[in-house]
């Protein structure tokens, strides 16, 4: 995983998602003084991951990870694992969703009404 640049991986039993192994997950069993070469996969996973579809709306997918306090989810198409969400493709969405609204004219964020003091 530290090779790779990996830090988030699914764990499947042939079709099934089972787990997710994070590389803090392995962190925290090194910290108690276990070998990284003496962990089985079933003792760093962290059962039941937080799983969603595809086409699940993104702000649902934050606001599930930030109420629960969860760092990735696993990205299923069908049945198929498709990939990873984590924090940073959150934070990196947020980001161009900020730069847009700012760069639009003013007008352009509040709908075309600026309000220049109290309405009579």
């Amino acid at each position: 995983m530290q090779a790779a640049g990996i830090r988030h991986l699914p764990v499947v039993d042939g079709e099934t998602i089972v787990g997710m192994v994070t590389e803090r997950d392995i962190r925290m069993l090194e910290s108690c003084g276990r070998a990284t070469v003496d962990i089985q996969v079933r003792e760093a996973m962290t059962p039941e991951p937080y799983v969603v579809d595809i086409n699940m709306p993104i702000a649902r997918v934050c606001r599930t990870m930030a109420d629960r306090k969860l760092g990735s989810v696993i990205v299923t198409e069908d049945t198929a694992v498709v990939g990873i969400f984590c924090t940073t493709d959150a934070l990196r969405a947020l980001a161009e969703i900020l730069e847009e609204y700012f760069s639009a004219p003013t007008s352009d964020r509040y709908g075309g009404i600026i309000s220049k003091g109290p309405v009579s």
